[in-house]
């Protein structure tokens, strides 16, 4: 099934894509049935994908989805199993790069930028004001 045709057809059917929220929608699983599914995606268990696929299949023929189509849905999202985990891990890789550069770059302006986001959190200065002496960063007012 062509990927685009995939994200059409679920949109059509009431899901959102492949989130599972959509997968939950449609094939009434509920809640914690959707978090399995989801363990199951992540983790890549034949055997709870198996059981989580034929839950779904089961579910959606009920409402009148044709199985096959059932079957397709299910495993186009399957397809996209880590697709969550690496966007994430992409995303995060980019945003410590991007941190650590400052931090080496720009401590100062970097400091002063994690002090005032912080500055609401008197449990967090201490260690954030103990890095800005570690790093030999000066108070300006002194």
């Amino acid at each position: 099934m062509d990927e685009r045709f995939a994200q059409s057809h679920l949109w059509n059917h009431g899901l959102s894509g492949t989130d599972h929220a959509g997968c939950a929608d449609h094939g009434r699983l509920q809640s914690g049935r959707s978090r399995h599914s989801q363990e199951g995606d992540g983790k890549k268990k034949k055997e709870e994908m198996d059981k989580q696929k034929s839950i779904f299949v089961e579910r959606t023929t009920a409402k009148g989805i044709e199985e096959t189509k059932a079957v397709e849905i299910f495993d186009t999202m399957a397809k996209f199993a880590y697709g969550f985990n690496r966007s994430h891990a992409a995303a995060y890789s980019i945003l410590a790069f991007q941190t650590a550069y400052l931090k080496a770059h720009y401590p100062a302006e970097y400091m002063a930028a994690v002090l005032t986001s912080k500055k609401n959190k008197m449990d967090d200065l201490g260690h954030y004001l103990h890095e800005c002496n570690r790093m030999k960063i000066k108070d300006s007012r002194s």
